[in-house]
């Protein structure tokens, strides 16, 4: 049977190839700095970078200088006490609590790290770190703060992940899911080294840790969760005045945003997992009209207090080149532009009648040559001044010329002359 101190050979080693796979994460990482949820990753990792080699150095041969016999157990703090912070700032990021991480939170979560290490290195003069560990092996009341401190932040930040897996739309809770068991999987790493500590002597901790840097990294990097999950679907979808609707391969909906239930009557509760043929009304019509297509269009009118046209946009996404990945249906309200429509289509049509009356006055007007009448279209003979006037917008003052006067009014023709003369 493997004795305690071939074990601990063995788990020094690991611990350094452990720091190997830690700095490929960080170098990773590095590329994506610029993303949401990265810096407090990275520093994450670089707390268990210190962690680990300080602790490996601790319990390798490599140097025990006699005038520090605890040098590489205090320089381990320096990595200890990155990791608390980080975790809350990352889950913060995760459950897209961010922009409450100001730089005064950020501030003041330098503060406990800063002041604790100081105290571990002035320990000689005070003991509020060693406290007692010499003689019966109880540390002092520095390191309790300092635990009930870390745990307090990793509790806060374990409670958010919780929280935000409940209310995770169902198609991200196993991302949600698997973030969330991250720090339960590292307590039990934690738990091993206290149930073995008499007779291992080692600090399992670290390495509990780094299960949780490397399922952050995982899903990050991999998944690009943080492009995809909290911020990405909670600013854009939720708040998108167009409608989504997310289809699995099987024409069931897996999501669908407010603006989306909001058009189409539905409730998320009941219509998650229903088929899309009994949510949309022109659904049939709609797979008729995209057969072989990848992308297509259909208009429709939804009856209700007010009658709203809906304009749908059907497009086929795909996983590869031709494997599909289910379908996105995208719904945008034009009612005010079916309105503006019609308004032009009338107002173009009064002007077509307008412009084809004027141009009845261009042509050849039939009129009578003793009365002076004007026949019209229908056949009717009117006045000249009625005529034109239905036909332009010209009104007529009457009066009467010299020639008519004199040929009507002979006798005021007379007045007028000698008033003339005179």
């Amino acid at each position: 049977m493997m004795n305690a101190e071939t074990f601990a050979t063995i788990y020094t080693v690991f611990l350094f190839v452990s720091i190997i796979i830690a700095s490929l994460m960080f170098v990773f990482a590095w590329r994506d700095r610029h993303n949401t949820g990265m810096m407090p990753f990275m520093v994450l990792i670089i707390g268990e970078i210190l962690w680990m080699l300080f602790y490996a150095l601790q319990e390798s041969d490599f140097i025990h200088p006699a005038s520090q016999p605890y040098l590489w157990s205090k320089l381990t703090y320096l990595g200890i006490v990155m990791v608390p912070a980080s975790f809350l700032v990352w889950s913060a990021s995760f459950t897209h609590h961010y922009d409450r991480v100001t730089p005064f939170i950020i501030s003041l979560l330098f503060i406990e790290p800063i002041l604790f290490n100081i105290v571990i290195w002035t320990d000689p003069w005070h003991g509020w770190f060693s406290g007692t560990f010499t003689t019966n092996g109880q540390l002092g009341i520095a390191f309790w703060i300092h635990t009930l401190y870390s745990y307090t932040l990793l509790f806060i930040g374990a409670i958010m992940q919780v929280l935000h897996f409940l209310r995770a739309q169902p198609n991200y809770r196993l991302q949600a899911f698997v973030v969330m068991m991250s720090l339960p999987i590292s307590s039990v790493f934690n738990l091993i080294s206290l149930a073995y500590l008499e007779e291992l002597k080692l600090d399992f901790s670290p390495v509990g840790f780094l299960v949780v840097g490397a399922i952050m990294s995982y899903v990050q990097l991999r998944h690009r969760l943080f492009d995809i999950l909290p911020v990405a679907r909670h600013k854009v979808m939720d708040e998108i005045l167009d409608g989504v609707v997310v289809l699995d391969n099987e024409d069931r909906i897996i999501d669908m945003n407010p603006a989306a239930r909001r058009m189409l009557g539905a409730d998320m509760k009941t219509s998650h997992g229903q088929l899309a043929e009994k949510a949309i009304p022109v659904w049939d019509e709609l797979t008729r009209n995209s057969s072989g297509q990848e992308n297509s269009t259909i208009d429709f009118i939804i009856e209700g207090d007010v009658r709203r046209h809906i304009a749908l946009t059907l497009s086929i996404m795909f996983k590869k080149r031709t494997k599909s990945g289910g379908k996105l249906i995208l719904l945008r309200d034009i009612t005010d532009r079916k309105k503006a429509e019609e308004e032009l289509k009338t107002l173009i049509t009064n002007l077509q009648n307008a412009l084809i009356e004027i141009k009845t006055l261009k042509g050849i007007v039939p009129i009578c040559a003793n009365f002076k009448k004007i026949r019209d279209d229908e056949g009717f003979w009117e006045q000249v001044e009625a005529y034109v006037s239905k036909h332009t917008d010209a009104q007529f003052s009457h009066s009467i010329c010299p020639d008519c006067l004199e040929k009507l009014y002979p006798e005021y023709q007379d007045e007028r002359r000698d008033d003339l003369k005179q």
